[in-house]
């Protein structure tokens, strides 16, 4: 019923993952012995994710090395939170300093374009109100390559590290840049992006434009940051993502 009235008000809706919310909820609700959990965004997924981060940490300390850096994509928010989790926490105790930088898609600029406020997690306002940087649960996204998980809002926890300051930056990439930065990437490192919403082109997009930003600004072989850049690679062989860059058919969004 909630897809029914949404595609009521707009036929032409590309959609978004707070209208999957809404079904799936709805699906969950009328059907017995079924129960649903949001993969992403919530607290739990947030401490799921943060395997990630601990991970990483013990590989830097396997190479004695700290980052200075720590970029992450930023969709719903649970992946860079969990990347960043036990960073932050030598941040909050006052035992290290590092830059944390939030890269989400132009399309979805939650953190760079929102609001800080309650709002629904999802288009159908079924689920209890989250305080988070926000678009709007109306807000549906275009239909893009890039776009993450085209969400509306971002993770209730890296919102109140963002607001709070902890959390230093928040960029927003356009797609076509993210191909480009994507297909650099894999021809110089001979590694293909994930393709898990995108999004993880966008963190790699930012990491080569900070750098060369920093170059200009400290001059070529004044300073070395160590850095984490999250960017799993690609879990199957498939390279029709990266094409449509090529036949001029990707908007700039």
């Amino acid at each position: 019923e909630v897809g029914r009235a949404i595609l009521a008000g707009d036929p032409d809706t590309t959609g978004s993952l707070g209208c999957a919310i809404s079904e799936a909820i709805e699906v969950a609700t009328k059907n017995e012995g079924y129960r649903y959990v949001l993969g992403s965004v919530l607290n739990q997924v947030v401490l799921h994710q943060s395997i990630i981060g601990l991970e990483s940490k013990i590989a830097m300390e396997m190479l004695d090395e700290y980052p200075d850096i720590v970029i992450g994509c930023a969709g719903g928010g649970s992946n860079l939170a969990g990347l960043i989790a036990p960073f932050m926490q030598d941040k909050l105790l006052g035992r290290a300093n590092p830059h944390f930088i939030a890269v989400e898609p132009a399309s979805c600029p939650s953190l760079t374009r929102g609001k800080y406020a309650y709002d629904y997690c999802d288009t159908g306002k079924v689920t209890p109100l989250a305080k988070m940087y926000t678009l709007g649960c109306g807000f549906i996204p275009s239909a893009n390559h890039a776009g993450g998980l085209r969400y509306h809002g971002m993770s209730p926890i890296l919102s109140k590290l963002y607001h709070d300051g902890y959390l230093d930056e928040a960029r927003s990439v356009e797609q076509t840049k993210v191909f480009e930065a994507a297909t650099l990437f894999a021809k110089t490192e001979t590694i293909l992006p994930a393709d898990r919403g995108r999004d993880q082109r966008n963190a790699d997009q930012t990491a080569r434009r900070y750098y060369l930003e920093s170059e200009g600004r400290q001059g070529s072989g004044q300073q070395v940051w160590q850095s984490i850049v999250h960017l799993p690679p690609h879990y199957r062989w498939d390279n029709r993502h990266p094409q449509p860059q090529h036949h001029a058919t990707v908007a700039h969004t």
